[in-house]
């Protein structure tokens, strides 16, 4: 009984994902001449919803608070180290996850069959490039405003030029569709937390209390 209890999360978290697919599964075959409209899968996953955003809500006020603490009762070597390893591990991740989308989309090669012309001009208007992405990961460690950050990320997108190579009437240079390059730049900012950008900043903060000695703690 006592195992039993220690594990009681991990049991009902085992139980709701078993559930959820019983039910998604049920909910499949009770209609399947008939598909289900917008409306009514958004009013059957309306409950998880609201769970996910009560989990959302409390991402910063546990992070912020936790990593300033925790790094500004440890001496400087070891809060150096922490802050390395936090950074290092988010940024490990982030390019797990997109080396395996890469992999993913390779392999599977999701849209074969659809519409290829729609595809291939999706495709053609992209606005971002593999550089920027990475440029942008970086300048998100140093967002320019704490309270931006837990809300908006920053982001470089490049602005298709049409069809035709034509000439920038800012800069004079050459804009080719064919070449991402040339193309014209924007900044603009994304709806989504910038958890890297406020990981640095409470790193960055706790190292700065550590470094005052009694008068931080």
């Amino acid at each position: 009984m006592g195992k039993l209890r220690d594990n009681l999360l991990t049991i009902m978290t085992l139980v709701g994902v078993i559930s959820g697919l019983c039910l998604g599964l049920g909910l499949k075959a009770l209609r399947s001449d008939t598909p289900w409209s917008q409306r009514e899968a958004n009013y059957i996953g309306y409950p998880g919803k609201i769970f996910l955003n009560m989990l959302k809500c409390m991402i910063i006020p546990l992070i912020v608070p936790s990593l300033i603490a925790a790094i500004g009762q440890l001496d400087l070597r070891t809060s150096g180290k922490i802050g390395s390893r936090a950074v290092l591990y988010y940024t490990s991740t982030t390019f797990i996850a997109v080396t395996m989308g890469i992999i993913l989309t390779i392999s599977i090669r999701p849209g074969i069959g659809g519409d290829e012309e729609g595809a291939e001009q999706s495709a053609n208007n992209r606005n971002s490039t593999t550089v920027d992405t990475l440029l942008d990961l970086f300048t998100n460690c140093f967002p320019p405003n704490l309270v931006q950050a837990t809300l908006q990320q920053y982001k470089t997108e490049i602005i298709y030029p049409g069809n035709e190579i034509r000439e920038d009437p800012k800069t004079g240079a050459m804009l080719d569709p064919s070449d991402l390059q040339t193309w014209q730049m924007t900044s603009s900012w994304s709806s989504s937390t910038n958890i890297l950008g406020l990981v640095v900043f409470s790193i960055a903060t706790g190292i700065a209390i550590s470094l005052s000695g009694e008068e931080g703690k």
